[in-house]
C-alpha cells in the first residue's frame, strides 16, 4: 500500500530522548507517513480508520502496511503504534474515543492533544476539552489551511520548528 518504505524510530534511541524531543520525533514520523501516503488526513474521521480493515485492526504490521484515514490525534497514535506496537485495540469501535497508551500520554499530554485537535478540526466543541477560548481562537487562526491534510502538516511542522511546543501566531504557547 505505502508508496515508499517507512524508516521507523528505534526504541533504544527514542527512550533516550526528552519529552519534547519525543514529540518532535513523532511529528517527523507523521510527516513521513503523510509523504508515504500511509496517513490521509480527514476531518470526517472520529479517530482513525484503517482503509479496508476497519478500526479494530491496528497493530504495527497493519498500520505500517495500510492507508489510515486520521484526525490529528489519530495521526499521532498511528505513528506511535507503527513504531512501538504498544496499543490494544480490543474494545475500540468507530464511535468511541480510545484511551491512549500511558507511554504516549507521557509525551503528548491531554491538553496538548486537545490543542492539536482544535487546530485540526477548526472548532471549539471538542469533547472533554478544557482549553480557554482565547487559546482556542488562537489555535484556529494559526492554522487556517483549507484542506485537512495541509493543516495536519502545518501542525506537525509547528511542533518540529518549536521543539515540541505549538506556538501560535499571536505568541500563545501550548505545551
Amino acid at each position: 500500500m505505502n508508496t515508499k518504505r517507512l524508516k521507523l524510530i528505534k526504541s533504544s534511541n527514542f527512550n533516550n530522548l526528552s519529552v519534547m524531543e519525543k514529540r518532535v520525533a513523532l511529528a517527523q514520523d507523521v510527516l513521513q507517513r503523510v509523504g508515504a501516503k500511509t496517513l490521509v488526513a480527514s476531518e470526517d474521521q472520529s479517530f482513525f480508520y484503517v482503509i479496508g480493515k476497519g478500526i479494530k485492526h491496528g497493530d504495527k504490521t497493519v498500520i505500517n502496511n495500510a492507508v489510515c484515514e486520521v484526525c490529528v490525534k489519530g495521526a499521532i497514535l498511528c505513528s506511535f503504534i507503527g513504531n512501538f506496537n504498544k496499543y490494544d485495540m480490543g474494545g475500540l469501535d468507530y464511535n468511541t474515543v480510545p484511551d491512549y497508551p500511558p507511554e504516549l500520554l507521557e509525551i503528548f499530554n491531554p491538553a496538548m492533544l486537545d490543542a492539536m485537535e482544535i487546530a485540526f478540526e477548526k472548532e471549539t466543541d471538542i469533547f472533554g476539552n478544557d482549553t480557554d477560548y482565547d487559546t482556542m481562537d488562537s489555535l484556529i487562526s494559526t492554522f487556517p489551511q483549507f484542506k485537512s491534510h495541509e493543516r495536519l502538516i502545518a501542525i506537525m511542522e509547528n511542533i518540529i520548528k518549536n521543539e515540541g511546543k505549538i506556538i501560535c501566531n499571536d505568541g500563545i504557547v501550548v505545551e
